[in-house]
């Protein structure tokens, strides 16, 4: 999902037999960080997904600062620590609501859970996770901008 393209914001894509085929009019062509990204399936088999770059922290050069583009209204983002301290394998759990969303204007918060199925509300002191999906309601700030998000690096 990208909020930015408000004319086609959906991507889609399928995989049967090891190869993926993107069916909408804007197609998706790579997995980015700190996009959101809603899988459907019929089991809960894992979804391998391959990343490149530098895999944890002091392997190879410094990252590059994460910003996640924004639009006005509802954004489907990706969780990530931009220091790569807390990936698959760590402690993910690194910071709150509202120190994640501390450079936007964020009015409402969700997370979904498959388990349930439901979505859940996140209160500003509650934590957020690497790699979570989460659906946040941006609006403009006081001077009209639409800056991006910054996550923080804790």
């Amino acid at each position: 999902f990208d909020a930015t393209d408000a004319a086609n914001p959906w991507r889609i894509a399928t995989k049967d037999a090891g190869s993926f085929t993107s069916t909408t009019e804007t197609p998706l062509t790579s997995i980015e960080t700190g996009n959101g990204y809603w899988v459907h399936t019929d089991n809960f088999e894992t979804q391998l997904v391959a990343l490149t770059g530098a895999v944890g922290p002091g392997s190879g050069t410094p990252p590059a600062v994460v910003t996640i583009a924004t639009a006005e209204g509802w954004n489907f983002i990706g969780v990530v620590d931009p220091s790569r301290a807390k990936t698959t394998g760590a402690e993910s759990t690194f910071t709150t609501s509202d120190k994640y969303f501390s450079s936007v204007n964020q009015q409402r918060v969700f997370t979904y859970d498959a388990n349930v199925p439901n979505f859940s509300q996140k209160a500003g002191s509650d934590s957020l996770s690497t790699g979570q999906g989460v659906w946040v309601f941006i609006s403009k700030q006081s001077d009209g901008s639409l800056p991006d998000i910054v996550p923080p690096a804790e």
